[in-house]
């Protein structure tokens, strides 16, 4: 086997040293937040403040702000074929984006938050130093300035000219990269970071795999406000991608095809955000499931007020849907009525259980109650949780006929059809049936006489030639 050399080169990169005031107007509108090399973190307007009125008299050159040129960035990617880095390049280029942010995003929020008047400079002294031309020569005195209030922009420079002029010509350093390949610019972004511990999301978050773009872009985006506000995920665990890393755990859930599914853990997870794996592959599927199977009852959660014992059951909610879904069991009419109802009986369920002392072997040694096993999602808790599900939660709600379990075979076969026509040649709306027409399911259909959907079976006694244009407007009765 031949051994991997590691490559240790110069990065080629352009050093400049802009004005605030250059930097706003040139470089800043052209500058996409690339969220795949940026930490989940917005500051708060306090922290803004602070950076804001201490970049005033200067602090802003200290810290420099690092940001990748998507041109050169794309000539790299094509000579690697490197086909998601390059789609993503594209998408910025075709936005009209020049430069994609590495480090400092937060930085720069905040300067276009304070020209823009979103948030204010604190009151305080205002200091500067002399300054001085190449030959030594003073051609600034120090300066100071009292500012009474905290002020936007506009206002600060209203009532203090002479401190915005200031402002304007302070001095940034401005790093631009022009050949990172898309493993180099994760591994800088991480470098960059070296001082701030980055949690298993916030390092598996530069990954190009759909699974990990569309999680991040699209579905943290639409429906973080609804997983905290249903007590799916605390605001607190929320941050940092901790909502993402909660989304890849339930396609980690979807993705597993047994009754009693994994979890997915730190390792789990970073091979279903690798190339090819089966959680990615997955992954359309399950955005699918999640999206029109699961949200509804999210809303309907948040809408009502409705609490579990644990953050964790919704992991055992989840899995209650995905296997009736799998078995064919549904609700006989889909609307939130009938989900609210599905809803208050497994809460009820899920009271029944809590009051047991029943005690579950999680190891050797180790037992707890039904209410133990939601501390957390090992496969120890799991286990027991998820069988629960299968043989006590999923049979409830079948008896109580608040779900039925559909015939699998949900359409009458040819021979079927054939024993039907033979019963009966005449429609329910008294036509006669063409036997021409029996196997053309544009012109006949097999129709149930009482609804598949409601749990009544495919079988003869149940079944009858119509319409199709009759059995179409019909519906499911």
């Amino acid at each position: 086997m031949t051994k991997k050399i590691n490559v240790f080169r110069e990065l080629m990169t352009e050093n400049l040293t802009p004005t605030i005031s250059e930097f706003i107007d040139e470089y800043l509108p052209v500058t996409v937040r690339d969220l795949s090399v940026q930490r989940e973190e917005v500051w708060d307007a306090l922290k803004q403040r602070g950076y804001i009125s201490t970049a005033i008299v200067g602090t802003g050159k200290f810290t420099p702000i690092h940001i990748c040129s998507l041109e050169h960035l794309l000539e790299v990617a094509h000579e690697l074929r490197d086909i998601s880095f390059i789609k993503r390049l594209e998408n910025f280029i075709q936005e009209g984006y020049k430069y994609a942010h590495l480090d400092g995003g937060n930085r720069c929020d905040c300067f276009l938050a304070f020209f823009d008047g979103t948030i204010k400079c604190s009151e305080g002294d205002y200091r500067f130093l002399a300054q001085f031309d190449e030959d030594g020569e003073m051609v600034k005195d120090t300066y100071n300035e009292y500012v009474e209030a905290p002020m936007t922009f506009a206002e600060l420079k209203a009532a203090h000219p002479k401190i915005v002029e200031r402002l304007n010509n302070q001095y940034l350093i401005l790093f631009i990269y022009k050949d990172l390949t898309s493993e180099e610019r994760a591994n800088v972004f991480k470098m960059l970071n070296d001082g701030v511990n980055l949690n298993a999301a916030e390092d598996r978050n530069p990954s190009q795999e759909f699974i990990c773009t569309d999680i991040r872009d699209e579905m943290n985006i639409k429906f973080k406000p609804l997983m905290i506000a249903s007590g799916m995920i605390t605001e607190e665990k929320s941050k940092r991608f901790g909502s993402c890393e909660l989304i890849a755990k339930y396609a980690t859930v979807y993705a597993d095809k047994v009754d009693i599914p994994t979890v997915g853990g730190k390792t789990e997870l970073d091979v279903a955000y690798s190339q090819n794996s089966i959680v990615g592959n997955e992954y359309s599927k399950f955005k699918t499931f999640f999206t029109t199977k699961f949200v509804p009852y999210l809303k309907i959660i948040a809408k009502e007020e409705y609490h579990f014992a644990s953050p964790n059951f919704f992991f055992d909610l989840f899995l209650i849907l995905k296997n009736m879904d799998n078995s064919g069991i549904k609700l006989p009419v889909i609307n939130n009525d009938a989900r609210d109802t599905l809803l208050k009986k497994v809460a009820e369920l899920q009271i029944i259980k809590m009051a047991e002392t029943i005690q579950y072997e999680q190891k050797a040694g180790t037992k707890s109650t039904y209410e133990g096993l939601f501390s957390k999602n090992s496969n120890m808790v799991t286990k027991h949780r998820f069988k629960i599900v299968n043989d006590y939660y999923i049979p409830a709600l079948i008896e109580s006929e608040i779900v039925v379990k559909t015939d699998e075979d949900r359409f009458y076969s040819k021979t079927q059809k054939a024993q039907l026509f033979m019963k009966s040649s005449i429609t329910s709306n008294n036509v006669s049936i063409n036997p021409g027409h029996v196997f053309n399911a544009k012109k006949i259909q097999a129709d149930h006489k009482d609804a598949h959907s409601k749990g009544h079976p495919t079988e003869l006694d149940n079944g009858k030639l119509e319409e199709a244009a009759y059995n179409n407007a019909k519906g499911a009765t």
